[in-house]
């Protein structure tokens, strides 16, 4: 059978060939000289024949492995040839058996010059079954008897052997690393199994089955290279029941790779096939992507899971690998395929609620179960869990986005959530929308965007800490880690929202009813604080309750003081209710103003009020006073007045105001005449007050007081009143505003607090471009007169559709003949913000590169990018602008100026409010360059810096790229990725190891290799290039010259023959092939080997790089293989030596004397010749037995004698045995009698 020299068909009989003469044999006599050897040929061939006669015999015992039966038959081969006159007898005997005797019928004799050809009978009997394992069988030869001078006649014998023929193997299970597989399925052997991770391969066999204790050998078919090797090494026999192990180098194989693998029994047994397969077989999850959130069934969600499939040894991912996923419990069945990067991914979109196993299998003969598989939970919610997310507001819990959130400004703001509890043990952060955090100054705890996790109490707790700077308006949302969208926007308003009522201005008259008077109550409103006096608030929510019922809506203005007239229709007090609140929820707090009323007063009657003689206009304008003038207030009796000679006085109405205005003779009476009376009222510009003021007049005799409202006003009106859109100031100079596209502005023409305009009618013009042909609108519409409260007069200026333009409004008091200075209104996106920041994508080298840092610029109303917006960067103390594109983006190129850590800042101003944004990034700057001190060998070369030297990869080879870099350098600790340029690597035939080198970014910590060969396709150059992590520039080019060339190898001896050689013993010799430059071992190199005679071995070498050779030389003597690789110059060879002995042949045995008494020295001498020529041989070892007695070996000399010499000792005849290695068949032997005279 050729199976690959697999120890395979053992024979039981130890030395049943004869080839070491009488080992484990025992002769009967002990000292018989009738067993002896010869050399004859059989077949053409020489073998050593053991011959026996007169009647002596040998025997061996064999000790029976198995029980014979009908899957167990012991057969007896031999053979014989007898020439004898008698019969001889062989017989194979065992306690409790009958013996099994073979006759040897009586043979002719050879005639003197006849040939020395052995001519057997071949014998084969089947053993009977009579017999247990672990029963001695006795195997034996015994000669007929004959005359003891008839040397001639003997019984030879040869080729004893005892086979043990087994029934086929009955195998249950083969077991590869613990996981059995049925007798029919593919051995999964996997590329990479090797070093500490290689395979065990075990056999189940079916109980009871023959083969159950017995051992084996393997051989593997078409074993790629050579490179599948197993331990113990295929061809020995190792026990069936222990595990094997099995190495499998990770090829670059592009499909799986049929094998076999034959187990062939230690005894004589059909082979057992087994088919194999080499391939990623062993799969993985490299990676895993779990479902990212809970979908919930309500809003129709799904949500994607992956896997990453891989081999479990090489950790290489894979491509076009079936991948099935499947919903336990749910008819559900997704079949995929694995991609470039080996991921497979599943889009559930679940049909019920619940908590799904889902299952990502793909096929792997390696398990047992034939599959891998990973099991992925998802959670699927039935609703939205964000409808259950309560806000607690005064400890009473309210759909999170239900109401307005009212956080004081200047203290803190808790805000608690309390979550369902199918969000346990998930993580929740707090996002901020709207008015900038910053701009507000409102810190928050835990920050904006931190994750909090959820615990079992199912309440979360955020503080934000206001700033006491603005108003503002922000929307905060909630983000839970398990849910695929956030919480709806909360509305948050920033104010001073905790208030309290401040001073208080009760009616600034008693009305007169017939003359229409009217009166002014005012109050104000103040922050709330714990300690010291608030500031005043405005934008207070006020409501004024009339007495007639009108419901009078305002809002705190300036000093926080608002304000309502009211014109009395009766006699009598009238009760007017403000409440004010903070915000639309607030619980209000309330003042009552009384106004008193009377019907009509005298006073109308009998005099005229004058100042700097003109009419006062007690109801409209009153007494109207100039800071820093002194104005004449005169009373002047009417025609006929009675009170023409009463006194009368003028004093202040209650306490003086000290507003810094000074009245000439208060409270001092005079008397009224004819022509009046007169007093100064005067004021400094400078330390007086821009006020409204109440006077009263008395006169002798009457009881009705009359009242007089007066203003003292600046004498440049445009410091009385400012302009506020939304929370920005200007005054009536005429400094534009910034008005932004897609708000909707408050525009409020605002007086000072205690204005002394109030009552007054305010109208507003707009001139430039209409808003109509903007897109915009103003309600209530301009050019209408407005009464002027302590809360301005508002309107409302929707830009919400409206387009970029120029207008201005315009301000005018007419009943003070004032017209302010037009104030432009620039409507544009003017109100900005960076919504984010791209950091550099590269570490700049100084002096090289340039780090590029991008912003978003968008409209914090719109939200759209803002084409053309400033940005001003800033890096190392330097500010550069950098005007936004059409998409909104400003890029800014940092070029370092230092090595190091830098901040990378981008500021955008608001031309609305003058807010200025920033944010900021770092950018790391490399002080030199990298690629400087990166160093490239291929196949290791001397390294050089990379781009210094041209490379010649070498076709039908494989070489390797080695890239390196010292200790220190920027590169370690990036990922680094290999480019090819110019020819691509399927014209040239690269293959790389890992297939997906090219492109595939890899950590380098200093060292990285690259192995790849080169298909015999064509000549042609390429380039190899490095890009690394965080880098600008590509590494200098690696130019590679693909050509057709010797490859340069080294070949040396892995294991030789040992330098003496016996006849007939085969030469072995194993050479192992390197690359020169790299030290790898060289697969699929031929190799010559030049035997005897200029014979040419040719052989290949395998994955190990290793090629054997083996014959029997034929010719005696020195002598040597010389095994060579490579052609021409390239060529490399080393010389195996050996040196093949003569066959040893015993020419004679003699003695000068062979009896004597005992104790008497005795002696023989040996003479060895060589079997072919009968020339003497020297140097031959020849050892000696005699009885118990211990003869050192000698040597022979020239001549080809050698001599023993020894004392007899106490017995009667025995045989001095020769033995000579090295005979034409084995051992040679001789052997000589000596006897003992007794003394006499």
């Amino acid at each position: 059978m050729g199976n690959q020299g697999v120890l395979a068909n053992q024979n039981l009989v130890a030395n049943g060939s004869f080839e070491f003469l009488l080992n484990g044999w025992t002769k009967y006599p002990r000292n018989s000289p009738w067993i002896s050897f010869s050399t004859q040929k059989y077949n053409g061939e020489d073998i050593n024949t053991l011959a026996a006669g007169y009647g002596a015999s040998i025997s061996q015992e064999i000790v029976a492995p198995i029980t014979p039966g009908q899957e167990a038959r012991y057969v007896l081969k031999f053979l014989c040839e007898s020439r004898h006159e008698g019969i001889a007898l062989v017989r194979l005997a065992s306690e409790g058996m009958a013996p099994v005797d073979i006759q040897i019928p009586p043979g002719s004799q050879r005639n003197t010059g006849q040939p020395l050809d052995f001519v057997p009978v071949e014998y084969s009997i089947d053993l009977p079954s009579t017999f247990s394992a672990g029963d001695i069988l006795t195997f034996s030869l015994t000669s007929p008897t004959s005359r003891p001078d008839d040397y001639h006649l003997l019984v030879y014998l040869s080729g004893v052997v005892i086979e043990l023929h087994l029934g086929p193997l009955k195998l249950k299970e083969f077991v590869l690393d613990g996981q059995p597989h049925p007798p029919a399925s593919l051995v999964p052997l996997c590329l990479g199994a090797e070093n500490t991770g290689t395979h065990a391969l075990g056999f189940q066999v079916e109980e009871g089955n023959i083969w159950e204790g017995t051992a084996y050998s393997l051989e593997f078919g078409s074993n790629p290279d050579g490179a599948v090797v197993a331990y113990p090494d295929a061809p020995i026999d190792h026990p069936l029941h222990e595990d094997r192990a099995l190495s499998c180098p990770a090829l670059s194989l592009s499909a799986p790779h049929s094998m076999t693998l034959t187990l062939w029994s230690q005894y004589h047994a059909a082979p057992f096939l087994l088919q194999a397969s080499l391939w990623h077989h062993r799969l993985d999850f490299l990676q895993v992507l779990p479902a990212a959130y809970f979908p919930v069934l309500a809003l129709n969600q799904s949500v994607r899971l992956g896997v990453q499939v891989a081999s479990f040894y090489t950790r290489q991912t894979l491509e076009g690998v079936p991948v099935t996923w499947t919903v336990a419990g749910r008819s559900i069945q997704v079949n995929v395929t694995t991609g470039a990067d080996g991921w497979a991914y599943l889009d559930y979109r679940p049909d019920a609620a619940g908590v799904f196993n889902i299952g990502a299998s793909v096929p792997s003969l390696y398990y047992t179960s034939g599959v891998v598989t990973q099991s992925l939970e998802v959670k699927v919610l039935a609703t939205d869990p964000w409808d259950e997310v309560m806000a607690v507001v005064a400890d009473k819990p309210e759909p999170w986005a239900l109401k307005t959130g009212w956080p004081n400004r200047g203290s803190d703001y808790d805000l608690r959530i309390i979550v369902p509890e199918v969000l346990l043990q998930t993580e929740m952060s707090l996002g901020w929308k709207g008015d900038s955090q910053e701009q507000l100054k409102v810190g928050v705890s835990p920050q904006i965007d931190e994750t909090v996790p959820i615990t079992p109490s199912l309440e979360l707790l955020w503080r934000l800490k206001n700033g006491d700077v603005l108003d503002g308006r922000f929307q905060l949302n909630l983000t839970c880690s398990k849910l695929l969208l956030p919480s709806a926007d909360k509305l948050m308003r920033l104010a001073r929202n905790e208030l309290e009522i401040g001073r208080v201005l009760e009616a600034d008259k008693t009305c007169v009813v017939d003359e229409q008077e009217r009166a002014t109550v005012q109050v104000e409103v103040v922050h709330r604080v714990t300690a010291g006096d608030g500031d005043p608030v405005q934008g207070a929510l006020a409501t004024w309750k009339l007495p007639d019922g009108t419901i009078v809506h305002s809002t705190t203005g300036a000093g926080g003081w608002t304000s309502v007239s009211y014109q009395p229709t009766s006699a009598g007090d009238h009760v007017i209710v403000v409440q004010i609140q903070a915000h639309p929820d607030a619980m209000p707090i309330e003042h009552t103003f009384v106004i008193s009323a009377i019907a009509t007063s005298p006073w109308k009657s009998e005099v005229t009020f004058l100042l700097d003689g003109v009419e006062v206009q007690r109801n409209t304008l009153g007494v109207l006073c100039r800071r820093g003038q002194t104005h004449t207030l005169k009373v002047l009796p009417n025609a006929g007045s009675a009170w023409i000679g009463k006194n009368i006085s003028l004093n202040w109405r209650g306490e003086d105001p000290e507003i810094g205005l000074v009245i000439s003779d208060p409270g001092t009476s005079k008397t009224l005449v004819a022509e009046g009376v007169e007093w100064t009222v005067a004021s400094e510009a400078a330390s007086s007050l821009s006020r409204q003021f109440q006077v009263e007049f008395r006169l002798e005799g009457e009881q009705t007081v009359r009242e007089l409202s007066g203003r003292l006003l600046h004498v440049d009106l445009k410091e009385e009143l400012s302009l506020l859109l939304d929370q920005v100031f200007r005054p009536l100079t005429g400094q534009p505003f910034d008005p932004c596209l897609g708000a909707v502005h408050s525009l409020n023409v605002l007086p000072y607090a205690l204005s002394p305009l109030l009552g007054l009618n305010i109208w507003l013009k707009l001139t430039g471009t209409p808003l109509d042909q903007l897109g915009a609108s103003i309600n209530p519409a301009p050019d209408q007169p407005h009464r002027l409260n302590a809360s301005g007069v508002q309107w409302e200026l929707d830009f919400t559709a409206a387009v970029a333009g120029l207008f201005n409004v315009t301000v005018s008091l007419p009943e003070l003949n004032f017209v302010a200075v037009a104030t432009p209104m620039k409507l544009d996106h003017n109100k900005l913000r960076l919504t984010r920041l791209r950091d550099p994508a590269v570490d700049p080298v100084i002096g090289l590169d340039t780090a590029w840092v991008w912003a978003w610029v968008v409209s914090h109303f719109t939200g759209k990018p803002v084409a053309g917006a400033s940005v001003i960067w800033e890096a190392e103390g330097t500010p550069t602008e950098v005007k936004a594109d059409a998409e909104g983006a400003s890029g800014f190129a940092y070029v370092p100026k230092a090595p190091g850590e830098h901040r990378v800042t981008s500021s955008v101003v608001s031309p609305f409010d003058d807010f200025k944004e920033s944010l900021s990034t770092s950018a790391t700057a490399l002080p030199s360059d990298p690629w400087v001190e990166v160093r490239g060998s291929m196949d290791g070369l001397t390294a050089v810096p990379v781009g210094e030297q041209t490379y010649f990869p070498r076709r039908k080879a494989q070489h390797s790229l080695e890239v390196s870099a010292p200790a220190g350098n920027a590169l370690i600790g990036r990922k680094l990725t290999l480019g090819m340029g110019g020819n691509g690597p399927s014209k040239l035939g690269f293959v790389f190891s890992t297939p997906n080198t090219l492109g595939l970014a890899q950590a380098f910590h200093g060292n990285l290799r690259y192995t790849f060969s080169v298909d015999d396709l064509r000549d042609g150059s390429c380039t190899f290039r490095l890009g690394a992590e965080r880098l600008a520039r590509l590494s200098p080019p690696i130019h590679m010259s693909v050509g057709v060339g010797d490859q340069v190898l080294t070949i040396s001896a892995a294991n030789r023959a040992a330098p003496i050689l016996y006849w007939r013993e085969a030469f072995v010799g194993v050479v192992s092939v390197l690359s020169s430059i790299s030290g790898k071992a060289m697969v699929g190199v031929e190799v010559n080997f030049s035997g005897e005679n200029g014979e040419i071995f040719t052989r290949v070498t395998d994955y190990y790089g290793n090629a054997k050779v083996r014959f029997v030389p034929k010719n005696p003597g020195p002598s040597a293989v010389i095994c060579s690789v490579g052609t021409g110059a390239s060529s490399q060879s080393i010389t195996l030596p050996y040196e093949l002995l003569e066959p040893r042949e015993i020419a004679s045995l003699t003695s000068p004397n062979t009896s004597g008494p005992v104790g008497a020295r005795v002696s023989a001498e040996i003479l060895v010749v060589s079997a072919r020529n009968g020339q003497p041989l020297p140097n031959v070892e020849v050892k000696w037995a005699f009885l118990d007695l211990v003869l050192p070996p000698s040597t022979t000399d020239g001549e080809g004698k050698a001599k023993v010499e020894f004392r007899l000792p106490n017995m009667n005849r025995a045989l001095l045995e020769a033995t000579v290695v090295g005979g034409l068949a084995g051992w040679a032997g001789e052997h000589l009698e000596f006897r003992v005279i007794p003394n006499e």
